[in-house]
Parts: C-alpha cells; sequence; structure tokens
C-alpha cells in the first residue's frame, strides 16, 4: 500500500485532471473555472426570483435598495436562506422517510430482500417511542410500531414535538428549543409551512423568517436521527472495519461498480448481488470477479457496514469514470453530477439511474423497488459484466495511489471502545479527557466538496492542524471521504499529526482495541445523514458532564460547504447549542442585519453561531479559540 500523504492524494486528482485534458473531457473543475467571476447579487444573497416581477438585484442605488414589491435587503437575504434551508431538510427527510416504508414492508412481510439485522436496536428504539411491556415483542410486529411512530412524525396534526426530537436531545437543549417554539411538530407539514411562510407578498420579517430557518435545520435533525437509526436496524450497527480510500482501489483484473448517492437501499443489496454473480464475473474474463466501490455517503454507508473501499467523494465523482476501467455508475439521489452523462459516453462505462426522483435523458433506468431488490440489483450487476467486455485498454488510467482507512465508527461501537476502560460509565472516559484536558475538545467535519477551493485542501488543512492542537476529530459525508483518500484516518496518521495529549488519548484507547491496525486519527462516523451519530455523542457527553451542550468544548466545521443539506446540517447544529466554521462566505453578506444574527446575535439565543472564515489556517485558530472558551467556561 502506497504511503499516507494529502500529497500523494492531490497527485492522483492532478493525474486524472490532466489526464482528461489530453482526452478532451471538460470536468467540473473546469466548469467552475468557466463560471467565475461569479455573479455577487447571486453570491451575497440579494438577488430575488421569489414572483415573475424579478429577477430584483438589490444595490445602495435610490430606487434600488428594495425589490419591486418593496422588500428590502434583510427580508430578501432571510428568505433565500431559509430557502435552501428547507429544500436540505427535505432531502435528508425523504431520505428518511424511504427507509421507514422499507422497515414498514419488513413488518409487513411484503418486503422480503431485506431483514431486521439488529433488533437488539429495534428493541430499543421501540421503548424510545413508547413501546410498553404489555405490547409484543414479535420482531415483525415490533418493525411496524417503529415504521408507524416513524411516519407519524411526517403527518400527524397536533402541535407535540416530533417523536424523534424528543428521543434524541438531551433535557436542557429539548427545553431551549421549546421555549423559543422550533422545535417541529410533523416533517411534512412543518416544510410546508415555511414554503408557505416563504411566498411573495406573506412573511417580510427577517428575524421570523430566520426562526423558521432553525425549524427548518430540526427538521433535517429529525429526518437524520430517524435515517440513520432505521437504516442500522435494517443493515446493522457499524463497528469498525479496515478498508481503502482513494482511485487506487480499482482494479484492471476486476468488474468495478461504482455506487453513488445517498441512499443505502440498493446499494446495500448490489453487495449481495455481486457476490451472487461471482461465477458469471469470471466466465466474462475478471479473473479477480467484482468489484464494488463507493462514492459520496452511499460509499460511506457501504464503507461503514461491509468494508467496501471508498473511490471518490463529490468533487472526484467525474475522475473515477476518467480512469478507464469503471464498468458501471450506479446513482440514487443527491449530489450527482449530470455531466457524469457525457463522461460515461466517453468511456465505456453505463451509468445507470435507479430513482423517480433523479432521472437523465438518454441514460438507462433501473427502476428501484424495495419488493424487487434483488432482481433489480442483480439485472444492474449484469449490466456491469456486460459493460466490463466492452473496456478499451488504451484508455485504463489508474493512479496508484491508495490510503489504508480505519472506519465504522458508530456511537454503540466508541461506547464498546470506551467500556474496556470505564465498564459502568463509558463516556466518563471521553469526558475525563476533556476535564483534564488532554484533549482540548472535539470537532466533526461536515459537509461537502466545493470547487471554489482546491480538491479537500480545506478539510485535510484543517484536520492536520487541529489534530496538532489535541483536537479529537469526528467526520461524516464527504468530508469523511476527503480525510481517507489523504490517509488521515489510520493509525499511521496519529504518529505523524497528532499532539502529545490527543495521542495519549487514542493510545490509551488502542491499547483495549481488539484492532491488530490500531486506531485513526480521524473517526469516521459515516454519511451525512448519520451526523445525527455525532448530536448522540454530543448529547451523551452533556449528560456524563451534566453541562449545557451550549457549553461543551465541542464545535463543528464545514470547511468546503456546497449542499443545501449540508447548510441544514449547520442549522441545526447551531440550533442545539454548536458553534459552526464554515470556510466557505454563505450567501447572506448583503445583509448585515442577516450576517449579524447568524454570526453573532443566534449566541444568545441558542448558544451556537455560525462562524465564517475562509483561510482554512485562520480558520483552525478560530475553532481553536472556541474550544478554549468552552474548555474554561462556567455554565
Amino acid at each position: 500500500m502506497s504511503s499516507s500523504s494529502s500529497n500523494s492524494s492531490n497527485n492522483n486528482d492532478d493525474q486524472m485532471l490532466k489526464r482528461a485534458r489530453e482526452l478532451g473531457i471538460v470536468t467540473a473543475a473546469d466548469r467552475y473555472r468557466a463560471q467565475t467571476p461569479k455573479c455577487q447579487f447571486g453570491e451575497t444573497g440579494i438577488c430575488c426570483t421569489v414572483c415573475l416581477q424579478g429577477p430584483c438585484r438589490i444595490t445602495k442605488k435610490p430606487g434600488m435598495d428594495r425589490g419591486v414589491c418593496g422588500a428590502n435587503a434583510d427580508t430578501i437575504v432571510a428568505r433565500n436562506l431559509v430557502r435552501h434551508l428547507v429544500f436540505g431538510a427535505a432531502g435528508h427527510s425523504d431520505h428518511a422517510r424511504e427507509m421507514v416504508l422499507a422497515l414498514k414492508g419488513v413488518g409487513e412481510g411484503s418486503v422480503k430482500d431485506y431483514k431486521i439485522s439488529d433488533p437488539k436496536k429495534l428493541q430499543h428504539l421501540a421503548e424510545k417511542l413508547g413501546l410498553t411491556d404489555a405490547q409484543t415483542q414479535d420482531e415483525k410486529a415490533l418493525a411496524l410500531f417503529v415504521a408507524n411512530k416513524c411516519l407519524q412524525d411526517f403527518w400527524k396534526y397536533d402541535a407535540s414535538p416530533c417523536l424523534w426530537s424528543q428521543a434524541n436531545l438531551d433535557a436542557k437543549a429539548l427545553a431551549k428549543l421549546q421555549e423559543i417554539a422550533i422545535l417541529p411538530s410533523a416533517i411534512d407539514r412543518e416544510i410546508v409551512h415555511i414554503l408557505h411562510q416563504l411566498n411573495m407578498g406573506t412573511d417580510a420579517d427577517p428575524f421570523n423568517i430566520l426562526l423558521s430557518g432553525l425549524r427548518a435545520g430540526m427538521i433535517d435533525f429529525t429526518g437524520m436521527s430517524m435515517a440513520t437509526a432505521v437504516t442500522d436496524i435494517l443493515f446493522g450497527v457499524p463497528y469498525p472495519v479496515v478498508t481503502e480510500a482513494n482511485l487506487g482501489v480499482l482494479k484492471k483484473t476486476q468488474i468495478n461498480i461504482a455506487v453513488h448517492g445517498h441512499n443505502p437501499l440498493l446499494s446495500q443489496v448490489i453487495v449481495y448481488a455481486a457476490k451472487e454473480l461471482h461465477k458469471e464475473a469470471l466466465e466474462a474474463g475478471a479473473s479477480e470477479g467484482i468489484n464494488i466501490v463507493g462514492i459520496c455517503c452511499t460509499g460511506n454507508e457501504l464503507l461503514m457496514r461491509e468494508g467496501i473501499t471508498s473511490v471518490a467523494n463529490y468533487g472526484t465523482q467525474e475522475l473515477a469514470v476518467i480512469t478507464g476501467v469503471l464498468d458501471a455508475m450506479v446513482v440514487d439521489v443527491q449530489c450527482i453530477n449530470p455531466a457524469l452523462k457525457e463522461i460515461c459516453q466517453a468511456f465505456h462505462t453505463t451509468l445507470i439511474t435507479t430513482s423517480p426522483r433523479a432521472k437523465m435523458s438518454g441514460v438507462m433506468h433501473v427502476e428501484f423497488e424495495t419488493t424487487s431488490a434483488l432482481e433489480s440489483a442483480l439485472r444492474i450487476t449484469r449490466e456491469a459484466i456486460a459493460s466490463f467486455k466492452r473496456r478499451d485498454d488504451t484508455l485504463i488510467h489508474i493512479p496508484d495511489y491508495k490510503a489504508e482507512v480505519i472506519g465504522g465508527f458508530s456511537v454503540e461501537a466508541m461506547l464498546a471502545l470506551f467500556a474496556k476502560i470505564e465498564c459502568d460509565h463509558p463516556m466518563r472516559v471521553l469526558a475525563n479527557a476533556i476535564s483534564n484536558k488532554t484533549i482540548k475538545g472535539i470537532c466533526a467535519f461536515i459537509g461537502c466538496n466545493n470547487h471554489r477551493v482546491e480538491q479537500d485542501q480545506n478539510i485535510t488543512t484543517m484536520a492536520r492542524e487541529l489534530a496538532q492542537k489535541d483536537v479529537f476529530i469526528l467526520s461524516t459525508g464527504c468530508a469523511s471521504g476527503a480525510l481517507a483518500k489523504a490517509g488521515l484516518m489510520s493509525s499511521l496518521a496519529v504518529e505523524k499529526y497528532a499532539g502529545p495529549g490527543l495521542k495519549h488519548f487514542l493510545k490509551q484507547l488502542e491499547a483495549k482495541s481488539t484492532l491488530a491496525c490500531g486506531l485513526p486519527l480521524v473517526f469516521n462516523m459515516g454519511a451525512c445523514v448519520d451526523n445525527s451519530r455525532v448530536a448522540l455523542l454530543w448529547k451523551l457527553l452533556a449528560e456524563e458532564m451534566n453541562l449545557p451542550l451550549s457549553c461543551l468544548p465541542v464545535v463543528a466545521s464545514s470547511p468546503e460547504i456546497m449542499s443545501e443539506k449540508a447548510l441544514a446540517i449547520g442549522c441545526w447544529m447551531v440550533a442545539i447549542g454548536v458553534p459552526v466554521v464554515v470556510s466557505i462566505p454563505l450567501p447572506v453578506t448583503g445583509s448585515a442585519y442577516v450576517t449579524e444574527l447568524l454570526t453573532t446575535k443566534l449566541k444568545d439565543i441558542v448558544g451556537g453561531y455560525f462562524s465564517i472564515e475562509p483561510d482554512p489556517l485562520a480558520a483552525t485558530k478560530i475553532i481553536d479559540g472556541i474550544l478554549q472558551e468552552r474548555i474554561l467556561k462556567t455554565c
């Protein structure tokens, strides 16, 4: 295996971009450059397209300081921001609905290709959601009970908070959010209410609009918590696995199938199908069978549970095709570049869409249904086998770099690790490390890649700097992909980058771990929806330390924020009391009022706030300062 260095990881990307240009292929990096300079009205949030009298652009010029309707910059910026947040919340909550309906199908017996993989977690969640001792303990009945309780959180009409919000927040945070009335009572109904509020000629109070933005964040939190829990029930709670990441995981001697998107319902079954069709793959000439690789959060889901390798994150999805050995790109929903169609057509790669929500014209579509999951997966896998036979060896170029990855750190896995030191009070291990200042606190890296910055550089730079400052680092989503590709999820990275306190903490855990390869510098907690795992860990820490979350030395950072979903995640983290540092300017600077509210005044309202700093080293100093302030804070 090649050595783990971010420079090697970047060389992979540079190689493939050069290769693409030699072949006359336009990539996302080229398209970004063609789009510059950016429209300053859009960048600062003061372009309004809510009605057909516009677009209205706000300037200081007399007569242009308001839109045609009279909306000023504060209202327009707030409205635009909250639209982003609602769309992000819709993405995560719709993901949750699909998982819940699959669980319901298992309970009813109509879905045959899935099973309850973690009955213990099913029972635990049923009890959290109100199951009494008098009710049934039958596994299918429990699945139906949990699924129906979940579905109520989408549509119920009473004013009580969503059950999932109540079940996954600590008491202090819950009380605070109820006090300011931003806890959602039903996901779908609240989304409709907020979208109505954002209609032309409806709400013009930027503060009231931004409160609804916090509620949209909590809708996102509710859906994410639900999605993670139900996925664990169906496919199992992740525990540490050892695998690899980066473009070097692709194999010339195998049929390479990339699964890309965010919903694991199909990709998990493709893993089963690949095993079933191993003989067919050998007969087609693939001497080592089928190689499933992951992109984006679908890849993270499989990495966490199956040890499937991660080939790319959002920013490098197109580069995987340009290797010339990707036989099928199978996509579900979210973060899928439409340009994949043209790039796949330039090679032999078969692009397959699977969701009615995410089609592309002129692309093979295999409609995925949970009632025929394995049938769909077998068809897709056979398409990849057929595609393999059409490879053009003259187009093959696989970079040789890949990095070791130690992943699979669910909360359950971390508690099991901590329990080897403190059997009865596992969270005390983390609390003590903070209290005695062995570590400064916890930083969770969340979110995306963004072509506004060099691929993965903000994320990897900040992670290395924070590790040297003794910060315990968690990660999810495409941030996990960046850190994995750069070798920062290996034990070698601990030796290279961890400060003395962090190294002591990790070595203390490692001494009790059963992993032969040791522990990584960064703990991968999964896909974007799995930020609910981060929240659960923080909740348990707050309870162990008997402090509100707004006083704990915890912080989140989205160094390359891109998606509306990432913005929604950051919003709920702020709402529950956690500062969020971003290194991509948010589209709010056209309103001094909205900018001040997000970066300063929210701290007094909910305890969390946004900090915006484009320079990654300066952003690292801000995070370090936040943790120092909070570790000394008396609450």
